[in-house]
């Protein structure tokens, strides 16, 4: 049975709690969580026409997933910049520097660069490692990769953004503790 707007109503009076509170459980901030949850009702009433009802549930945890990883995308973009591993290590400085100049001598040489480089690999898994190769070494399309692990692009992006997260923790950890 297709959704019509008489149900409209009442799924957002079924679901509306239950949706914000995951979305408040994946954000723990209300005000963001309202608009979340305001969000994925918008979506719904952009596509009520096209969702099946006995799915509707389904659709709303999916949607609010979405959601939420696009809010900690955008969120994530506005506070850090992300640069792949090799330009990361090209860039920082063995010994942080407290003046705003930066002197050729503080930033890691190409011997350092590599020393680095395999510890940081060494901490990845085998898997992780291929990932890392075909990504940023062979630069090899995510439809490629996707294919490759036989997971569609979106579940390859977000392994993707995972193992980007991972290496700049190991980077910081190795650099700066």
């Amino acid at each position: 049975m297709k959704i019509t707007i008489q149900l409209l109503r009442h799924i957002a009076e079924k679901y509306y709690d239950e949706i914000y509170k995951y979305c408040f459980n994946h954000v723990n901030s209300e005000h963001d969580a309202y608009d979340l949850t305001q969000e994925v009702f918008l979506a719904l009433g952009s596509s009520f026409e096209t969702i099946e009802y006995k799915y509707i549930r389904q659709w709303l945890y999916s949607t609010a997933h979405n959601i939420v990883v696009d809010y900690y995308k955008h969120k994530r973009r506005d506070t850090e910049n992300v640069i792949p591993l090799d330009e990361a290590l090209d860039k920082v400085e063995s010994v942080p520097d407290t003046s705003d100049e930066i002197s050729d001598e503080d930033n890691i040489d190409e011997e350092e660069t590599e020393k680095y480089k395999s510890m940081i690999l060494e901490k990845l898994t085998p898997t992780e490692r291929r990932l890392y190769d075909e990504a940023f070494v062979r630069k090899t399309s995510y439809g490629d990769i996707a294919a490759m692990y036989g997971i569609n692009e979106t579940a390859l992006r977000k392994r993707i953004s995972r193992l980007r997260i991972k290496i700049i923790k190991i980077v910081k950890k190795l650099l700066y503790q």
